[in-house]
């Protein structure tokens, strides 16, 4: 049995030269001070993304306190300036998906033609709300080997994620709650079925930044729902062009026989696909960097297999009418009942059985006749393995972001 190709088809375009102030960005918070723990008002901030160069500003108030809210997930350079103080930069700050991360740096008296440098900083803490969870970075994506290619196994990764009963339905509960109270967001975009729980778009998987599980203390854009959160970031692409091919294969040749088969079934599996992003550059016309960027990621799948059935099939006398050696589990003969009971058929009746327990040809449906030879013919005394052709299916996901 072979279905058509499906083809599942899941597309954005997004045109813009910033990312848009979604919950999925990350907000840097902080305090800036002098040599002798004095706060220091009015100095200027300024986070600096190193990919894209896209630049945040911001300015101290009157108690040494700034905010820069809307960052994208990424690794930030972030400069400190004031009059009468050297200059100070941190590079290497990584901020995740949906993180309020605190940064505290103390100026130091000097002139504006000195500056102070520090590198390779410890990963910042979160001290400004209670929200518990836990971040799947883009390594981790890239590198850990998940069946299927699918996002949501990513989940099982983080503590308090349950695998859910078998059965179908959503894939997980988070916390103890219902796999159908389960939250997702793609850059602040809802992306819940609330038909069924589950999410609507599966994005590919070189096309996401972070993603991050939300189980507990989680704010309001992110509730909703009695359990957890799932919310992941998309990649804009930077200034360096970047680009991977995959392909993982499943064929029969690699299996082993099922103990209960006469043969292997068949099978041939491929999932491939590939992703390139970098600034958007026109010859002569257009120059992206620091200001415009793409990804664009394509990714398919094709199953074609068979599956082995423990089955009982008519055999080729059932097939054409003939009983006469079809018998229970006891060894007695089953009699085949005539249904008509029209003078026609009486002419062939023993006791209400067909003479010799086989139904004359001329009873016989035509339709029937026809089906027949697509039965398969039991291989085994009894019962049988079928092999019974699989579904060939194809999914196709397209993800551009600009």
């Amino acid at each position: 049995m072979h279905s058509k190709p499906v083809f599942l088809l899941a597309g954005a375009i997004l045109f813009a030269t910033a990312r848009p102030a979604f919950a999925q960005n990350a907000t840097l918070v902080g305090l800036i001070t002098d040599p002798t723990g004095a706060v220091v008002p009015h100095a200027a901030i300024r986070a600096v993304h190193q990919s894209t160069n896209h630049s945040r500003e911001a300015a101290t108030d009157r108690e040494g306190q700034f905010t820069i809210p809307s960052l994208p997930p990424g690794v930030y350079d972030v400069s400190v300036s004031k009059d009468g103080f050297r200059p100070s930069r941190q590079t290497g700050i990584a901020l995740q998906v949906d993180q309020v991360a605190r940064l505290e740096m103390a100026l130091s008296v000097g002139t504006l033609a000195e500056a102070v440098e520090v590198s390779a900083a410890a990963p910042l803490v979160n001290t400004d709300n209670g929200v518990r969870g836990e971040v799947i970075g883009a390594w981790e994506i890239a590198e850990i080997p998940l069946g299927g290619r699918d996002f949501s196994s990513l989940a099982y990764l983080v503590p308090g994620v349950n695998r859910q009963a078998e059965g179908g339905g959503p894939p997980f509960p988070i916390g103890g709650g219902r796999p159908d109270n389960t939250n997702y967001q793609i850059d602040g975009f809802n992306n819940q079925n609330p038909r069924i729980g589950e999410a609507q778009v599966s994005p590919p998987l070189d096309s996401l930044q972070e993603l991050k599980v939300l189980f507990n203390g989680y704010s309001a854009e992110n509730g909703r729902l009695a359990g957890g959160a799932v919310s992941m970031a998309l990649k804009s692409g930077g200034n360096r062009p970047h680009g991977t091919l995959f392909e993982y294969l499943r064929n029969d040749v690699f299996d082993a026989r099922n103990f209960f088969a006469d043969g292997k079934p068949k099978l041939r599996r491929h999932q491939y696909g590939g992703q390139l992003d970098g600034p958007v550059v026109l010859p002569k016309a257009y120059n992206g960097r620091d200001r415009t960027f793409f990804l664009a990621n394509i990714e398919k799948y094709s199953n074609r297999g068979t599956t082995n059935l423990l089955s009982t099939v008519p055999t080729e006398q059932q097939n054409g009418g003939d009983f006469s050696q079809t018998r229970d589990a006891a060894r007695n003969l089953v009699r085949i009942k005539d249904p008509c009971g029209t003078a026609a058929c009486t002419a062939t009746q023993a006791a209400g059985c067909y003479l010799g327990n086989r139904i004359p040809a001329s009873l016989l449906d035509p339709v029937a006749r026809n089906v027949a030879p697509c039965w398969p013919l039991p291989n085994r005394p009894g019962d049988t393995i079928v092999q019974a052709g699989g579904a060939r299916t194809m999914q196709l996901a397209l993800k551009y972001v600009f």
